[in-house]
């Protein structure tokens, strides 16, 4: 188990009621929105609450949803919120044998700083083989120097969670590599330095 795991599962209340609110990423979402339809299947990695999965089904509600998470506490608030998807107990660096269907579109908001970088390559991977032609995948992380792993404050402050910063021309790079073509760039500068990526599979 992911030493994070255990810090998501005793704040997962905490987090819902701070973090459920995904309006920061609007325009990088709405993006994403445009290019889905009605019965189109979409993987959340390191769903958490749902956040990300909600904001998606309430524009289309008939969307298939997985979400994929290590924290049987945010799953659960997850499947309170969105009774009708499917979430999975399981890492999302690899998820390759929990999922049966081939993904329109693949979103990790949250889960890149727990992640290696090895990691993350094998999970664009996974990615790639998983997604239809031309499906899409979204990225949100905290942009950082690559692999300086940082003591970061948990949404309880008294808790700790090691956290992996990568820079955005590493993730770049390895999605290229995996045959993902970047559309979409968006970096925030606040309430942290977050960069959106939003790639299509080019081959």
């Amino acid at each position: 188990m992911r030493p994070a795991v255990t810090v998501f599962n005793s704040v997962a209340d905490i987090y819902t009621e701070k973090f459920f609110d995904v309006s920061l990423y609007k325009n990088s979402l709405d993006l994403l929105l445009a290019n889905l339809s009605s019965g189109d299947r979409l993987c959340d990695l390191a769903c958490g609450p749902g956040n990300i999965s909600y904001y998606f089904n309430q524009a289309i509600p008939d969307l298939f949803i997985t979400g994929i998470d290590l924290s049987e506490n945010m799953l659960k608030v997850a499947s309170e919120k969105m009774p009708n998807a499917n979430f999975i107990l399981n890492d999302i660096a690899s998820f390759r044998d929990v999922l049966h269907e081939k993904q329109h579109l693949f979103v990790c908001g949250f889960g890149i700083p727990y992640l290696s970088t090895e990691e993350l390559d094998t999970m664009l991977s996974e990615m790639a083989i998983q997604l239809v032609e031309s499906g899409m995948v979204y990225l949100s992380f905290m942009c950082g120097e690559d692999q300086t792993e940082k003591v970061y404050a948990s949404h309880d402050t008294s808790k700790f969670i090691h956290t992996n910063f990568h820079s955005e021309l590493t993730v770049k790079d390895l999605a290229q590599k995996k045959g993902f073509e970047l559309i979409h760039t968006n970096r925030l500068e606040a309430p942290s330095k977050d960069v959106e990526m939003i790639f299509r599979l080019s081959h």
